[in-house]
């Protein structure tokens, strides 16, 4: 993405690291920053076949907690997850949410009385 304020002009470029990380892989070149602006008009866009699965975040995170436990075979009660991340109730159900708009399946359930959260395999 660029950008130019006056004679200044400000690029942003994502690392393989960043890429990594939220699951992209990294199969263009990424432009000369020496270079300048990128014109739009020859830029290629990307054939999409289908959208990807969204990245499973790791257990160094609260979400990756999370997430590692809705994928349990019991899945998760809020009261579990409320007692594994230390959030109150609120912040946990938006959590959830949150990663209902990533693209992760959540779905709901009962364990006994109580609602339990599963995580939807694809």
């Amino acid at each position: 993405m660029w950008r130019t304020e006056g004679d200044r002009v400000i690029g942003v470029v994502i690392t393989d690291s960043g890429r990594l990380a939220i699951g992209i892989e990294t199969t263009a070149a990424l432009p000369d920053l020496a270079e300048g602006p990128i014109d739009q008009a020859h830029v290629q866009p990307e054939a999409t076949t289908e959208p990807p699965s969204p990245p499973l975040a790791t257990a160094r995170t609260k979400t990756g907690l999370v997430l590692q436990m809705l994928n349990r075979e019991c899945g998760a009660t809020l009261d579990e997850l409320i007692a594994a991340t230390s959030w109150l109730p609120h912040t946990t159900r938006a959590a959830l949410t949150g990663l209902r708009k990533k693209g992760h399946g959540i779905d709901r359930r009962k364990r006994g009385e109580v609602t339990c959260y599963h995580l939807v395999q694809a």
